[in-house]
């Protein structure tokens, strides 16, 4: 078991995803990054997971998910997930911003237009860029080029990027608190880095050991 672990853990995917989430250690110790940043930052690459996470739905094949009956029911899945997994985003974008102090204390003030003064200000549209390279390397490896889409079923698919936000909100809500609790902000933000690196790496190996297994023969009798 420790074999395999080592192993998924040294895969590309799993390389690339730590490599880029050093990305945040680059910001918080040369760019004078704040939690509220580096928070901001996660949100922008739950949203990208979330759209990488639509051909997901599409493409998944497991459970006899073929076929034009099919596709129609894919299509309908992807729309409930589109308004869904939307609200859950901008709920989790509206906690970062009130927790841990967003670019105004007012909350008439929360909306796309400080967020993205926010965004612009840290040149974080184009610091996603590494995650969004990562995420999209991880599906194209695995759940293409290894197939996974074969055993993904509808239900699978849609789920799928729950566990990794609400753990990632688990991470913000103690990694948070443990950042205003140290004497020094860097430290306490260079922590939530690793903290948020080890979660994300522990939820890609599991998910792909899982899908790897699905697709494991059968013994024989």
């Amino acid at each position: 078991m420790i074999q395999s672990v080592a192993r998924a853990a040294l895969t590309p995917s799993a390389i690339l995803l730590v490599l880029a989430n050093m990305v945040p250690l680059v910001g918080v110790l040369f760019w004078d990054w704040s939690v509220f940043v580096v928070l901001l930052l996660f949100w922008m690459e739950n949203v990208v997971y979330g759209v990488l996470n639509i051909p997901r739905i599409l493409l998944s094949q497991g459970g006899g998910t073929e076929g034009p009956v099919a596709l129609v029911g894919k299509l309908l899945v992807t729309l409930v997930f589109c308004i869904h997994y939307g609200i859950f985003t901008t709920v989790h974008g509206v906690f970062v911003v009130v927790m841990f102090g967003g670019p105004s204390d007012d909350l008439t003030a929360i909306g796309p237009s400080p967020m993205w003064h926010e965004i612009t200000a840290n040149q974080l549209q184009w610091v996603i860029v590494p995650l969004v390279v990562s995420h999209a390397f991880s599906f194209l490896e695995n759940y293409i080029g290894k197939g996974e889409y074969r055993t993904t079923t509808l239900s699978q698919a849609m789920n799928a990027p729950y566990s990794r936000v609400i753990a990632l909100h688990i991470t913000i809500l103690f990694g948070g608190f443990l950042v205003m609790s140290l004497g020094d902000p860097v430290i306490g933000v260079v922590l939530l880095v690793v903290l948020k690196t080890i979660m994300d790496l522990r939820s890609h190996i599991a998910a792909h050991r899982r899908s790897g297994a699905s697709q494991e023969p059968a013994p024989q009798a």
